[in-house]
This record gives C-alpha cells, structure tokens and sequence, in this order.
C-alpha cells in the first residue's frame, strides 16, 4: 500500500497571508491552461492515476466524495468529473489535487510525465508572475517574485497618480527585459485586465483565442503562440466592424484596410494612421513567414518573435476595444 503524502500545499504553515496574490491569478485563465496542460501530459494510465488522486485527496480532507457548488440549487453536489472539480473548486485544492497527482506518478525523479507537467506549470508560473514555484515534489511560495511584483505595482501606482505615462511605460518595458532572460515574461495583469475588457465587450471568441496563445507561449509552442496570437487580433477586427453595422472581409489585407477605413481620422493625421496601418499588417506577416512555413530558408519560430506577436496582438485588441466610441 502506497504511503500517504505527508504534507499537501495547503498545510503549509503562513499560506494564509498570501491568499490575495495567489487567489485571483489561480482563478478561470489559470484553470483553462491547466486543463490543456494535463491534456497534453496524460495517457490512459495517467488518467487513472488522476482519479486516484482525487481520491487520495477525499481520504485526507475527510470527504466522502468530491463535490462543486450548483448555482442552481446553491447546494454542494457530488461530482465524479476530475475535470470539473478542478474547474470549480479553491485554488488550495487545486493545488493539492495536482501535487498529489504528481506523488502518484512517482514523483518527477521517476515520471516523465510529473516532470512534463511540473516544466509546464512552472514556466506558466514564471510567465504569468505567479508568485509559486513546483520544486522538490511540492508548490512553495516564490518569495522573490512576490516582493518583485510588489514592488513593481507600487512605482506604477505613484507614476500613474503623477501623470507620468512616459516613465510608466519604460520601467515596464525595462522590468519585463530584466525579467525574461532566454524565455517569455508574459505579464497576468495584462492578461487579465484584457480578459475583463473582452468580457465586457462580449468578445468571447478573441478572449478564448488569446488565452490560447499564452498557454502556448507557457509551453514554448511559439509557433503556435504566434497563430492564436493573430487569430485573436484577426477576431477583434471582425468583432469591431461587426459592431459597426459592416460585414467583415474574408482576406486579411481588405479587412485590415476595412477597418481603417471605418475607424477613420482627420487628413492631418494621415503619417500617423499609414503608421498604424503597418503595424497592423505586421502580425499576419509574422504568422504567415514563421508559423505557416513560409520559403525552405524561414527560421523556426522563436520565442523573441513570439514573444512579440503577443505584445503586438495585445495592444492591437486594446486599441480596437476602443471602437465604436
């Protein structure tokens, strides 16, 4: 008979201080992306291995079973669906659920596929400025990289209350350099302050198509980062002119020049918007030459041109949310 784990993420001693830095980043973007992630590190025996650790789980809470809450009912109901457990559940049993699942497996010095799972959960982590780290067999708190991204929410507070855009805007930029190293930082505020924009907007199919993205440049799929990337930015242009009364073009060229076109500006600013046009242009040419292929001599894509898309993508959707005025 297998040894129970000795001790789970939720049992460790101070957690409760940091429950506001880690409840919202583990929240739906973080459940979404774990479910891709045990997607693609699972097989059938992996998948029974799940199941017992859902019921690992259940013998140490005390449960007879697990169970989610029904809106409808506004009750607590038995589920047998790991998958929607992990979905509906805290994000502390989240978090024990995957590290026993990984005990399971025999641990990340004997499965290849818990140290998969580990590489990826800890390169979303790092991504997303989650302050938590998988490292011997269990998640700890990343003490680093909570004081950083505490740190750094003060001085774009003081910038932002000063009026001082410009110097905002440059020590992000120069955080997010010293930041990544040899791989993507993407930031989880900016996803999830776009996330809330889309949902308010009723952009679903942008919102799902970006974070598609960012679980592939998680995983270092950069080709396929690059591809959702611009489904996403591609999605926002049909979105806005749908909003518009127009219906969208079929070819990227003429529905990028559609949207100028009924976005409008004065002729006085016309360099400016030539400007934008390209800019706009540049996330097809980018998935087009890397991810599609492209001639025999294009390079693989690499994360420096994914990580780019993302920014591109990024901003190109922020600017267009903000049509029809």
């Amino acid at each position: 008979m297998k040894v129970l784990k000795p001790k789970v993420f939720s049992q460790q001693a101070q957690l409760g201080k940091f429950d506001d830095e880690l409840k919202q980043p583990l929240g739906r973007p973080f459940r979404e992306a774990l479910r891709h992630m045990l997607d693609d590190s699972t097989d059938y025996y992996a998948i029974d291995t799940l199941r017992d650790a859902a019921t690992a789980l259940c013998t140490r809470k005390g449960w007879q079973c697990l169970k989610v809450y029904d809106s409808a009912s506004e009750q607590m109901v038995k589920t047998d669906d790991t998958m929607e457990f992990l979905q509906k559940t805290s994000y502390k049993n989240v978090l024990d659920l995957i590290e026993l699942y990984i005990y399971e497996l025999g641990g990340t010095e004997k499965s290849d596929t818990a140290r998969r799972l580990a590489d990826q959960l800890n390169m979303y982590f790092k991504i997303h400025r989650i302050p938590l780290v998988f490292r011997q067999d269990t998640f700890l708190i990343n003490y680093g990289d909570l004081w950083d991204s505490t740190k750094t929410d003060r001085v774009m507070d003081l910038l932002e209350e000063r009026g001082w855009e410009r110097a905002r805007k440059e020590f992000i930029g120069a955080t997010e350099h010293l930041a990544a190293g040899r791989y993507a930082k993407w930031d989880s505020t900016k996803t999830d302050r776009l996330m809330d924009l889309l949902e308010e907007r009723g952009w679903e199919r942008v919102r799902k198509e970006f974070i598609r993205a960012t679980e592939h440049l998680a995983a270092g799929r950069y080709a396929d980062a690059i591809v959702n990337a611009n489904k996403a930015f591609e999605s926002a242009m049909n979105a806005v002119l749908k909003q518009m009364g127009e219906k969208p073009p079929s070819q990227t060229d003429r529905l990028i020049e559609k949207v100028c076109e009924k976005i409008g500006c004065p002729s006085y600013h016309k360099p400016y918007w030539e400007a934008i046009r390209k800019l706009l242009q540049y996330l097809p040419t980018i998935r087009n030459n890397h991810a599609h292929g492209g001639d025999e001599e294009t390079e693989e894509a690499s994360q420096p041109v994914a990580d780019l898309a993302m920014n591109l993508s990024y901003s190109m959707i922020l600017f267009l949310l903000k049509y029809p005025a």
